[in-house]
């Protein structure tokens, strides 16, 4: 009888415990802070869905300026942003591209991945173009955008929907729209380059050599070998004053071969001019899309 009795003590001491220590854990865990699944951040600007997939995607769509602000947030475009800096296997990039992926195709809208690269990783040309094809399963078109000398991987990314911005929206003399950037794109690897033709530069005026050495060069220190293009779109950017003798001199270098890239089909070109009240009165800016990237040859 007296030992029944210490054992029902004994039991009674341990359900109280555990009934105090489960009180106890249950008030600590609420406090404690656990890294959560964060839902893709969306911006709508000027029509285009900005999706970000961390700070750097959500600095980028702050970079991007509109045009003229809109409270409809009815878009035609999706642009996913991506920034990489290690290539360690991480399935949560996986899983963010898979359901960005699958938001395109319920919203039945066309997807570019616009991806930054760390130029420590992936140095070598082969392993870039193979990776631009793994992730070219995720959108319809992968733009790789080449980072400039000081820039932050956020202005990188921003450059391109600010491009695109820029030549749909903004005041122009030679219009491009929706439909020129669906007619270019391709689903194989993309690349975003940029330069600027300072107008008192008197010996490059007429042939545009200073911004294509730019991109030419930015193609080079982002590791991919020559390609055949398969289509272009290029917009040039400057005051009001800016004159047609760009457009055509910009048009004859895109149509040329170069020694990193050259369009196969001379006619699949679409080059828009548009005024930007921000840029210098002695600057154009240049900015091309080469779609449809051909490294086999």
């Amino acid at each position: 009888m007296q030992n029944n009795c210490i054992l029902f003590n004994l039991l009674m001491l341990y359900l109280d415990y555990n009934v105090v220590f489960r009180l106890f854990s249950s008030r600590i865990l609420q406090k404690m802070e656990f890294p959560k699944c964060q839902t893709s951040p969306i911006v709508v600007k000027n029509s285009i869905e900005l999706l970000a997939f961390d700070g750097v995607g959500v600095a980028a769509v702050n970079w991007v300026v509109e045009v003229e602000p809109s409270e409809d947030n009815e878009s035609w475009l999706l642009i996913a942003l991506l920034s990489l800096s290690t290539m360690q296997p991480d399935n949560v990039v996986i899983d963010w591209l898979k359901t960005i992926q699958q938001r395109a195709k319920l919203a039945e809208k066309p997807i570019l991945l616009a991806i930054h690269l760390s130029p420590l990783i992936l140095t070598q040309p082969q392993e870039r173009v193979e990776f631009l094809r793994t992730l070219s399963h995720f959108a319809d078109s992968v733009i790789l955008v080449a980072p400039l000398k000081g820039e932050a991987p956020a202005q990188t990314l921003a450059r391109l929907p600010q491009f695109l911005v820029d030549m749909i929206f903004r005041p122009a003399m030679i219009n491009l729209d929706c439909g020129d950037l669906s007619k270019r794109m391709k689903p194989e690897a993309a690349f975003f380059g940029c330069g600027v033709q300072q107008l008192s530069d008197e010996s490059s005026i007429d042939d545009m050599s200073v911004p294509m050495a730019e991109i030419r060069q930015q193609w080079h220190d982002s590791y991919l070998p020559f390609a055949d293009v398969q289509s272009m779109l290029a917009c040039i950017g400057g005051d009001e004053n800016i004159s047609l003798e760009a457009y055509f001199a910009l048009k004859e270098q895109l149509q040329q071969s170069h020694d990193v890239f050259k369009l196969v089909n001379k006619e699949a070109l679409s080059i828009g001019m548009s005024v930007k009240d921000d840029c210098a009165r002695e600057e154009v800016h240049i900015g091309v899309l080469f779609f449809g990237l051909n490294f086999d040859e």
